[in-house]
């Protein structure tokens, strides 16, 4: 029996930083903001760390 592969990606909210997050690959993408755009200097860290809740 095959199952189809579902991605388990959530957006988060990081210091004022929109990202879509994958943590079965380990990676973090900037995204856009919702409502309005980024300005000024803007910081994109190396690396950040969060927690994913499991709950549904």
């Amino acid at each position: 029996m095959l199952l189809p592969l579902v991605a388990s990606a959530e957006t988060l909210e990081i210091n004022g930083i929109n990202y879509d997050v994958d943590p079965e690959a380990k990676t973090a993408t900037v995204i856009s903001k919702s409502s309005g755009s980024y300005s000024g200097s803007i910081v994109i860290p190396k690396t950040i760390t969060f927690k994913i809740s499991n709950a549904k």
